[in-house]
């Protein structure tokens, strides 16, 4: 088997393993939230009846990933849209710069470099001047 097939199968499996994590987290804080209504969500299958991973070579490691550590960042704010939250479009138009602004910034950006870089080198070149006349 290849590496990177290996790899690809290894990342699934911590992908399920976090899958499950939050599982269990959501069915805890439900549990606690709503301590007379039973969970709305169902037990999750074992991973060797999931299909394609179960010709798994690798075991998933046996440390849970933490929450911070998931791939993909940008699930909580479709999901805030998705349930009627703040406009998040809106909230991300008041910090959106405009399109030649970084292009204005990173030109400006190396004309300073280049000012300071340029008074640095004429004072090292003064600076040896005079120390070398007074001989």
């Amino acid at each position: 088997m290849s590496d990177r097939l290996a790899e690809l199968r290894r990342q699934r499996a911590l992908v399920q393993q976090h899958l499950e994590w939050l599982e269990r987290e959501i069915r805890a804080e439900d549990a606690t939230a709503n301590p007379t209504r039973p969970s709305a969500t169902a037990p999750l299958p074992s991973p060797t009846s999931r299909g394609p991973a179960a010709g798994m070579t690798t075991a998933p490691p046996a440390r849970p990933l933490r929450p911070d550590t998931h791939p993909n960042e940008d699930s909580g704010i479709t999901a805030n849209r998705a349930e009627g939250g703040p406009d998040v479009e809106r909230i991300l138009e008041e910090y959106r710069a405009p399109p030649g602004a970084l292009h204005h910034d990173v030109r400006t950006g190396c004309l300073l470099y280049f000012a300071a870089a340029f008074v640095l080198f004429c004072a090292v070149i003064a600076l040896l001047y005079f120390t070398l006349s007074r001989r």
